[in-house]
């Protein structure tokens, strides 16, 4: 429809475009309505899309934090799973040394029960030295006394002789 006369026609048909009017109002609004609701659904779009963009940029944020979490959580693991074999590696070499120091100790108890039994041996040889010499020196002593009588006899036979 042109209303401004400046298709190269000349004329203005007023009475045609009065006749059109009601129509063509009817055909803009349903245009306009149209283009409302087309302009909702780009407003719609746009914000879908903005949207879409924010929870793309939340979801790599969320997934970096999660990586360095899980990154995190490893290297505490790892430091724990060392950590927990060094102290195994500490129990059993303790275990160890409480082996060896218990059979040491042991070692050293028989040691000190062999040297008591070698000292009561020794101590009853010698007591039975010292009795078996105890004994020798009482028969000594009573045979001396005996051959001093002697003597002391032969000497008064001497003596008696020689007067």
């Amino acid at each position: 429809m042109n209303i401004s006369g400046d298709t190269g026609t000349g004329t203005i048909d007023l009475l045609k475009l009065v006749e059109e009017l009601p129509k063509n109002l009817v055909h803009m609004a349903a245009l306009r309505d149209e283009l409302a609701k087309r302009q909702g659904a780009v407003s719609a779009v746009e914000a879908s899309l903005k949207a879409s963009e924010e929870a793309q940029t939340y979801a790599k944020k969320t997934k970096a934090d999660a990586d360095a979490l899980r990154h995190e959580a490893k290297a505490k693991h790892d430091a724990a799973t060392a950590k927990e074999k060094e102290l195994e590696a500490n129990k059993k070499a303790f275990g160890d040394e409480q082996v060896a120091t218990a059979k040491a100790n042991d070692a050293a108890a028989k040691a000190l029960v062999d040297r008591e039994k070698s000292v009561t041996n020794r101590e009853q040889s010698a007591d039975k030295r010292d009795a078996d010499l105890q004994a020798k020196l009482e028969a000594y002593n009573a045979e001396k006394a005996t051959f001093d009588e002697r003597v002391k006899a032969f000497q008064a036979k001497v003596l008696a002789l020689t007067v």
